[in-house]
């Protein structure tokens, strides 16, 4: 497979528990995970040629209060330039 890295901006609401999703290529590899300024980014080894998928990301607060925390695999702690740290999860199909 030949892969490209492409970026992907994870804008979430700042609401405990809102699901964002993101298109992007089956079987794509994340890279990391980290702001860029005031927004969170994903980027990730992908196959331009694939097929497309809904990846479904949630982001929390520290502090912030964790619903179906048994749906959710930890992805990056991610310390953002004012001070606030965030946490992404990937959620999982049930």
């Amino acid at each position: 497979m030949i892969g490209h890295v492409f970026k992907y901006a994870l804008n979430f609401p700042g609401e405990a528990g809102q699901v964002v999703t993101i298109e992007m290529p089956v079987d794509c590899a994340i890279c990391d995970i980290n702001h860029q300024g005031d927004c969170i980014f994903i980027w990730a080894m992908v196959d331009i040629h694939a097929p497309r998928e809904q990846y479904k990301f949630v982001v929390h607060g520290t502090g912030w209060k964790i619903d179906d925390a048994e749906n959710l695999f930890f992805l990056k702690t991610v310390h953002m330039p004012n001070g606030l740290v965030f946490h992404v999860f990937a959620v999982e199909d049930e």
